[in-house]
């Protein structure tokens, strides 16, 4: 099962609190009261809290004080104002300071639980967002390093600590067979007790990881389920396992070892998709450890690593539609943007004559052209009216956030620059550098105008979508100054081919 939410209201009104309490007590979420900042701050220091309401008028400690010292324990908290008296300014004030909403008294406790749906959703979107990016790191670094060296030792070690960060786990191990006492050892861990390292031993068939060993069976396990298994029944759980998993490590010989991931401290469960995704790293060690011990000529180690590295491109470009799409949930308003621009700059690609690993490379670079949007907050991407001078200094940050997130995978890196540079302008009045004419790398160029054209016609929160004909003129308007006028002939005659295309069909019915 999940461990539910945990929800902290702060009032100092006691009977608001109890109300609180009673109407969530059906809810699957955790309630927590306070009725002052002060014991707060005291139990987000204590239990990490996803959200907390926060009453603006309090004695002592003020709600606006509170906000301020509960971002400074922990940033990453969403946390709602609510209040009677409130103002603009007030409410001006909570949101410069990180809150992520502001609710007048007297409300509705089901606007409540709205809100509590809406930002529980905003944290698993963000939650799998950064397990999809950190999949992609992991697996790059793994590669590189299985491509760098044949020692084990060295590699273990450093393989360990990967996986244990992409997992989300506290604690891993690799547990590998002693075959003359046919036993479990630690060879490598990270986050686990070094007497424990050194002296832990389990049995074929005892406790779980020789089960896992014995039967070959990839295992996952969610808070006390352990204790009504009956296979498990001698076995003694640690209790601050909140969730484990348990993978064979499998060679050509047999099963020779189980790789184990714990969470202790983080509160989401493993999932099956994490079980999946461990199977991987485990199969992926089982080779490295074979190779290890097998490599004999340079023939073979270069003819295993082009093997791998065409896995993982292979992996890469089957997740990279699944992070565009998360990137445009993030902001509801560009939903199917990166995917139109992804189409819209294969057209001119193919109208300019590019190569096919060119066109490829387009496809990705349309897709992802607005990863660095995640790092920008969601009250400014999805703001209904014009954008503040800093809140615009943030957007304009996107292209370099998202060059930074991407310019590590080394077989895509021309889509660092290409991402970086596409918000400038032809006659260098763009960002982030100011760069003009041929200085901006072609395909920059080509992504400005799809890019433009797509947020024309596309409704965002500020304006309704341009018509068609209307964001055609902008875009020849621009050609010269805005957009590079051989881009612009270019998608010219992508767009001329397909009103023809609609016209014919419309002659015919």
């Amino acid at each position: 099962m999940e461990l539910l939410p945990n929800i902290l209201f702060i009032d100092d009104d006691t009977d608001i609190l109890e109300i609180y309490h009673l109407a969530f007590q059906n809810e699957e979420i955790s309630i927590h009261t306070a009725s002052n900042g002060f014991d707060a701050c005291k139990m987000v220091e204590e239990c990490r809290m996803d959200i907390v309401f926060i009453d603006l008028m309090m004695p002592g400690l003020n709600g606006i004080e509170t906000l301020k010292r509960l971002k400074g324990i922990d940033p990453d908290i969403d946390v709602v104002m609510l209040t009677a008296y409130g103002s603009v300014e007030s409410a001006v004030e909570a949101m410069k300071e990180g809150a992520y909403d502001y609710l007048h008294k007297p409300f509705e406790i089901d606007k409540l639980k709205t809100t509590i749906k809406n930002i529980l959703q905003k944290r698993h979107l963000s939650f799998n967002l950064d397990k999809k990016i950190a999949e992609l790191s992991a697996i790059h670094e793994a590669t590189r390093i299985l491509s760098s060296t044949t020692d084990f030792d060295d590699l273990a070690s450093v393989i360990m600590g990967t996986i244990v960060r992409v997992m989300h786990a506290d604690e891993g191990s690799l547990m590998l067979l002693d075959k003359t006492a046919d036993e479990l050892y630690i060879k490598t861990s990270k986050g686990i007790n070094e007497e424990i390292v050194k002296t832990q031993r389990i049995k074929r068939g005892d406790d779980v990881a020789g089960w896992v060993l014995e039967q070959n069976e990839p295992l996952l396990i969610v808070g006390n389920t352990i204790a009504d298994d009956p296979k498990f029944i001698n076995v003694t759980k640690r209790q601050e396992i909140l969730s484990s998993i348990f993978v064979p490590l499998q060679m050509r010989d047999g099963v020779n070892g189980v790789l184990i991931m714990n969470r202790t401290k983080t509160r989401v469960s493993f999932t099956m998709d994490d079980l999946i995704l461990t199977s991987i790293f485990a199969a992926e060690i089982g080779g490295a450890i074979e190779r290890s011990k097998t490599y004999a000529t340079l023939e073979e180690k270069m003819t295993e690593l082009i093997g791998l590295n065409i896995k993982l491109k292979n992996l890469f470009l089957n997740t990279v539609t699944a992070l565009s799409s998360a990137i445009d949930a993030k902001d509801p308003y560009t939903m199917g943007h990166s995917s139109q621009v992804q189409k819209h700059v294969l057209d001119i690609a193919n109208e300019m004559n590019f190569s096919s690993d060119e066109k490829n490379l387009m496809s990705i670079i349309g897709l992802l052209h607005d990863i660095g949007k995640i790092g920008i907050k969601d009250g400014v991407l999805t703001k209904p009216g014009v954008l503040e001078k800093d809140e615009w200094e943030q957007i304009k940050k996107h292209p370099t956030i998202g060059a930074e997130i991407i310019k590590h995978i080394d077989m895509f890196n021309d889509v660092s620059e290409i991402i970086l540079y596409h918000h400038e302008r032809y006659d260098g009045k763009g960002y982030p550098h100011g760069l003009k004419g041929e200085q901006i790398p072609l395909k920059s160029r080509i992504l400005t105008v799809a890019d433009s054209f797509d947020a024309m016609v596309s409704k965002r929160p500020y304006r309704d979508p341009m018509p068609r004909e209307r964001a055609i003129a902008e875009i020849k308007s621009g050609s010269g100054s805005q957009f590079d006028p051989d881009v612009v002939v270019a998608f010219l005659r992508v767009l001329e081919r397909e009103d023809a295309a609609i016209r014919a069909i419309e002659d015919l019915e």
